[in-house]
């Protein structure tokens, strides 16, 4: 009976706690960071303000959950794939469209989060952590996986004989600018004809030139 009970009190609290984010993630996207108060968070998820600080400490922390939340699915999807495995160039355009479309389909939880990175010193220290702590980041296996798949193709030359983490660290960074571009709604065409282009991009720019005709 203990044991049962002890079950359903983790079901419920799992519940709970899916309720409370899908309530700050509505408001995050539709009010912003200033917006989503717990107050607001509270009133939104139908429980007392009480409920929300037993589940979070502020909302802070309901935010940085939040982006790790909805970093799941790639971050399983990368974790379903052998970086030893397969085309390195096909592995790395799955993994970019993966992480492009991501980006895209939460670019307002991304605009909301890049106003609390620039408003808020104490949230920024949680978004960048120190180098040696950096492995703790939602992205990091990510990032670790691209480099390895980056390495293996410029092992089996497929890929140019560039640096595997000076590559990745370039390619973060237009991936972080494609993010600012979602989320500052920058756009003058479709969202899925601008991430096959940055893919193609990131992707041809690793890849050796063919010489066979020359």
């Amino acid at each position: 009976m203990a044991r049962l009970s002890a079950r359903k009190k983790a079901i419920l609290e799992s519940m709970m706690r899916e309720s409370l984010f899908s309530a700050a993630e509505k408001l995050v996207q539709e009010e912003g960071w200033k917006g989503a108060t717990v107050e607001r968070i509270a009133q939104e998820a139908g429980v007392s303000k009480g409920t929300v600080y037993n589940y979070f400490r502020d909302k802070r922390e309901i935010l940085c959950s939040l982006l790790e939340r909805n970093t799941e699915e790639v971050r399983l999807f990368v974790g379903s794939l052998d970086p030893e495995k397969g085309n390195p160039v096909d592995v790395l355009e799955d993994v970019l469209t993966k992480i492009l479309r991501n980006l895209y389909e939460k670019r307002k939880l991304i605009a909301a989060t890049m106003q609390a990175y620039y408003e808020d010193v104490d949230l920024r220290g949680n978004l960048e952590p120190p180098s040696n702590m950096q492995e703790k980041h939602p992205l990091w296996e990510i990032r670790v996986f691209i480099r390895k798949i980056i390495a293996r193709g410029v092992e089996k030359k497929f890929f140019r004989p560039v640096d595997p983490v000076m590559a990745e660290t370039a390619l973060n960074a237009l991936i972080m600018g494609v993010a600012k571009q979602f989320a500052m709604d920058m756009l003058g065409f479709s969202g899925e004809v601008y991430m096959v282009t940055v893919r193609k991009l990131a992707v041809q720019g690793l890849c050796e030139r063919n010489t066979s005709s020359q």
